[in-house]
């Protein structure tokens, strides 16, 4: 009996013991499934809290934790990685650790105006774009890590004790925008691989100890520069003339005039062939007669030759002189008949005849106006006296008058191809810089609309009324050539789409290139949700939804009618355009391919798919995410990343996935400006669409033809 009691008293010993094993293996196993911070990305910021001296930061710890799902204080994820990491002014202390290459998906590194000293780390974030260590106390060199970070855009480290020499490694960084190595201890030369930053725009190196020449930098695309206090000398090369002398003071440049540049290297003139040898049996006499004679001729011969020369030379020079006045005369005959022969453009496309009368009385028309020009310039013509030139210009025609494009109009259509030097055809018109000088009072500050990814957007009025929008791509961007540009005109030409806002008209001239769209004058998405509260209430759940389905048909157009598919690539709110109806038009489509260098900004990060964060990659997936975000902008009301709520609530994908499934809290987080009936079913399935296209898992997420058949259900509902 004993013996009995005493089996089973262990049995159940062991029974327990099991069920405690089993517990914790759940428990573990529990949390290992919970946890959603890539397991890199905390390794990497445990190390980096425990190198800062382990400060006071909300949520951070020196060993585990999940800094997405919890939010730690200064970090920022897309999905499980983190992608910035901003701590500027925090009084931090210590160094920077040895762990910082394992955040493989951290965009932006701020650790500015802090107290951070020791050497900066021997590696360093592989896709990091942008990185300000500025007003610490870091001491030593730059790192070699640098020449790696194909990616990066912006560098400062200012207001440190760096010094010595600038290693020769800037080859790599051709994205460079942006370097500020200013207030240091550098020495010595610039480097070599200075002349390989050909995006260079901005340029601070004052306040340290460089010398030697800068003439590395006279070919750089800078647009501001600061050398001042240091120990440059030379010359300085005329290309950085254009900044204030301000920006070299304190150096030892040559303020003399530079010596010109060596002339170039002449072949010298070939020695005259030698005399023919005569008959060796002469007497001395009849050599030394023969020799004076020689002399005489010799001399004769060297006059005579000195005086051709000088009349053959004249002769050239007067020749040259009428062949010049000859061609010269030639050439305004012809651009004067090309000015006014409207039959065939410049690139040879034939233009509709005209018929004679309207041509005799153009050109006397346009004669009238010239000889005015020329007896009083016209600095700025009224509107009147522009009447009779066109409202625009097919791949640079000459003029033609605005009542015949009127009349042609009916016979061709707005997207008739032109052949440009037989190769590209493009379905839009060409302006001249002149054109859109005009349309936008050259280009006036009080034009300017936007400042995009790849450049200026300036509003303008052609001479018909017509109202555009003109595009200046950067080329410190797009790094086109001609050829590449009108191989991209041709391209994106031929965009036809009532959500898709149109091409019209082009220019490529000095060197500029610009794009002109129809301008759609009711703002973007971004702004009626975010700026003004009245614009805000105009937006009622119909018109949401109603924007939402243009902009999934536009998308559903580029991903499945294009052959081959066209990636938007910069889908945010920004670039949904809406018009007087609240239709929107897709801006930007076709771009996404000449981006030479990514642009990182904590807003786009709101709107990337965590594929394209964490591995960089893009696909029409990706588009159907950062449209899921723009719904959820659409429904909530509110921005994609927003500093300005809790913690909790900054990322809106973050925040408002997991609610989308009830639809009590579904109601909390519809936008309170909606003004209007709606249905809770129609609400319902929209917030279906919206998860389905925010799914984390690319293959999960539906097509964009899916999307426009459940969002016209939505809008019958």
């Amino acid at each position: 009996m004993e013996l009995t009691i005493r089996v089973s008293a262990t049995m159940t010993s062991v029974h327990n013991l099991c069920i405690v094993v089993y517990a914790m293996i759940w428990l573990t196993a529990s949390a290992s499934v919970e946890a959603f911070t890539d397991s890199q990305d905390v390794y990497a910021l445990n190390e980096l809290y425990n190198s800062l001296s382990s400060p006071f930061l909300n949520g951070w710890n020196g060993a585990g934790g999940d800094p997405c799902a919890e939010n730690w204080e200064g970090v920022a994820c897309a999905g499980p990685n983190v992608t910035l990491l901003n701590m500027t002014g925090l009084g931090l202390t210590g160094g920077l650790g040895s762990a910082l290459q394992n955040l493989t998906a951290l965009i932006v590194l701020d650790l500015s105006n802090n107290l951070l000293s020791g050497g900066l780390p021997v590696q360093l974030p592989p896709h990091v774009q942008q990185i300000d260590l500025s007003i610490n106390q870091f001491t030593g060199n730059l790192p070699l890590a640098l020449a790696e970070l194909d990616n990066l855009v912006n560098l400062n480290i200012s207001s440190n004790l760096l010094s010595g020499n600038l290693l020769d490694m800037f080859t790599s960084l051709e994205g460079l925008s942006s370097l500020d190595l200013s207030s240091n201890d550098f020495d010595g030369s610039l480097p070599p691989s200075f002349a390989a930053l050909t995006n260079l725009n901005h340029l601070y190196l004052q306040d340290n100890s460089f010398s030697g020449s800068v003439n590395v930098l006279a070919k750089l695309p800078l647009t501001d520069l600061d050398l001042s206090n240091n120990s440059f000398t030379g010359w300085i090369p005329s290309d950085l003339k254009q900044f204030p002398p301000s920006k070299f003071t304190g150096n030892s440049f040559n303020t003399s005039p530079a010596p010109p540049p060596p002339p170039p290297l002449s072949v010298p003139p070939p020695p005259p062939p030698p005399p023919p040898a005569g008959p060796k049996s002469h007497s001395i006499a009849e050599n030394s007669h023969s020799s004076q004679q020689t002399k005489s001729l010799g001399s004769y011969l060297t006059v005579g030759r000195l005086i051709g020369i000088a009349v053959a030379s004249l002769l050239a020079v007067a020749v040259a002189v009428l062949v010049i006045c000859f061609f010269v005369s030639r050439k305004r005959s012809t651009d004067r008949n090309d000015k006014y022969d409207a039959e065939r453009s410049w690139h040879g496309t034939i233009i509709p005849s005209w018929k004679g009368d309207q041509k005799q009385s153009y050109i006397r028309a346009q004669h009238q106006k010239e000889e005015l020009e020329e007896l009083e310039p016209v600095v700025k013509a009224p509107a009147k006296a522009y009447s009779s030139i066109p409202e625009t210009i097919a791949l640079k025609p000459p003029p033609v008058p605005f009542e015949v494009i009127k009349l042609e109009k009916h016979k061709e259509s707005t997207t008739k191809m032109h052949t440009i030097g037989g190769k590209t055809a493009v379905a839009a018109h060409a302006y001249t810089i002149a054109d859109l000088q005009l349309a936008t009072q050259s280009f006036a500050e009080e034009n300017l609309i936007g400042d995009g990814t790849l450049g200026k957007v300036y509003k303008g009025q052609l001479r018909n009324g017509q109202l555009i929008a003109i595009k200046k791509l950067d080329y410190s961007i797009t790094r086109m050539g001609q050829e590449d540009f009108l191989e991209f005109l041709s391209e994106i030409s031929r965009f036809r789409h009532e959500n898709i806002v149109e091409l019209v008209g082009y220019c490529v001239e000095h060197g500029e290139h610009l794009l002109v769209y129809n301008f759609v004058g009711n703002g973007s998405v971004h702004e009626n949700l975010h700026s003004d509260l009245d614009n805000k209430k105009r937006l009622s759940w119909i018109s949401r939804v109603k924007i939402a389905l243009g902009t999934a048909r536009a998308l559903e157009y580029l991903h499945e009618t294009c052959k081959p598919p066209v990636v938007h690539r910069n889908l945010t709110s920004n670039n949904i355009l809406l018009d007087d109806n609240l239709i929107p038009h897709l801006s930007d489509c076709g771009l996404s391919n000449y981006y030479q260098h990514e642009q990182a900004s904590a807003e786009y990060l709101g709107y990337s798919a965590p594929e394209h964060t964490s591995l960089g990659i893009y696909t029409t997936e990706s588009d159907i995410y950062s449209f899921g975000v723009v719904m959820l902008e659409l429904l909530t009301g509110r921005r994609a990343l927003d500093s300005s709520k809790p913690r909790s609530e900054q990322s809106l994908v973050r925040w408002a996935v997991p609610q989308l499934c009830d639809i009590d809290a579904l109601t909390k987080m519809l936008d309170p400006s909606i003004e209007g009936t709606y249905s809770k079913k129609s609400m319902s399935r929209f917030a279906d669409v919206i998860s389905q296209c925010v799914q984390t898992d690319p293959k999960f997420r539906p097509s964009m033809g899916e999307v426009v058949q459940c969002l016209e259900q939505v809008q019958e509902m």
